[in-house]
């Protein structure tokens, strides 16, 4: 999806309505700049990070309404979604992951603002806080949809006949979405190799955060989580802890990742299943192995999971 359009847009209307003022110190503005630029290269993180969620998260809503309709299911699931139901997805803030990606942000390091206009800096932070909110809310209603049907489909017994199907669809898998370039990527004077370099660069960083995002939710979600998280190892008072995938110890997340050496850091290894780092093998195929039905049931029940069992250190 090409967002430059919609992006100059939104930044034309808020430089349309900057105001002018007294200009601040050269050293003030200086700080003030590297926050926003900050801020932006975070913000176009996001952007380029949420695309392709959302496009697959849409091509799962519509295969799993095709499997509904396909197995005369949608007199059943009209009724059951029509019913009063609590929500199933656990999701976080626009807010939330903005400022978890702002922390990530700051661990790459310091870089040279794009603009000597501290105004054009302000109205490309707000054009591109506008698109990446609009791209987060529209996430986590995919999200609530698909938890919503898997519910149903449990509840019906036929999440198995689901995976089949899909599975049988995914035969001739559609291209993976573009997930963008950041500017190390596109800067100019640099070998293909080393653009190459920087876009899987990039696209590592994009999976961490997917990632981040992932533990956050479920580590924050709930009342009943200690502080620090479900995680086991994590350092006192931290709101996410060490990945799961790192552990390698006792299950730190019951029905959510397993542990010692059988983890599988995919949904069908029992973790992920519609969070924000699903790998949507449903839609693209599984890479290599056979399905395994045992643990994918788990995984399909990690939403429901509302009381994780928590280890410290």
């Amino acid at each position: 999806m090409n967002l430059a359009p919609l992006r100059a847009a939104i930044l034309g209307l808020a430089l349309a309505t900057a105001t002018g003022g007294v200009a601040p110190d050269a050293t003030a503005q200086t700080a003030s700049m590297s926050q926003l630029q900050l801020e932006l290269d975070a913000l176009d993180t996001m952007t380029d990070t949420l695309g392709p969620m959302q496009s697959d998260a849409k091509t799962r809503v519509g295969l799993m309404q095709q499997f509904i309709s396909e197995s005369n299911r949608m007199d059943a699931w009209k009724s059951w979604n029509g019913a009063a139901k609590n929500p199933r997805f656990n999701s976080m803030t626009f807010q939330q992951a903005y400022q978890q990606t702002l922390e990530k942000q700051k661990s790459r390091g310091e870089t040279k603002p794009t603009s000597d206009s501290q105004d054009i800096l302000s109205a490309e932070v707000k054009g591109q806080r506008t698109i990446a909110e609009d791209q987060w809310n529209s996430v986590n209603a995919l999200h609530e949809q698909v938890a919503r049907m898997t519910a149903f489909l449990n509840s019906q017994k036929a999440m198995d006949d689901y995976a089949a199907f899909a599975q049988k669809a995914a035969s001739e898998p559609p291209k993976r979405p573009d997930a963008g370039t950041d500017r190390n990527s596109e800067q100019g004077g640099i070998s293909p190799e080393q653009r190459a370099a920087n876009i899987k660069k990039y696209r590592a960083q994009q999976a961490a955060l997917k990632q981040h995002w992932d533990n956050y939710h479920f580590t924050t979600g709930y009342s009943s989580v200690p502080p620090g998280g479900p995680f086991r190892g994590q350092p006192e008072g931290s709101p996410v802890g060490m990945p799961a995938d790192e552990e390698r110890g006792d299950n730190p997340y019951l029905g959510a990742y397993p542990y010692g050496d059988g983890y599988g850091s995919d949904y069908w290894g029992g973790s992920w299943w519609n969070g924000y780092s699903d790998p949507y093998y449903d839609v693209y195929g599984w890479p290599g192995r056979s399905f395994d039905a045992g643990r994918a049931r788990r995984a399909y029940h990690r939403h429901e999971n509302s009381a994780p069992h928590a280890r410290r250190r």
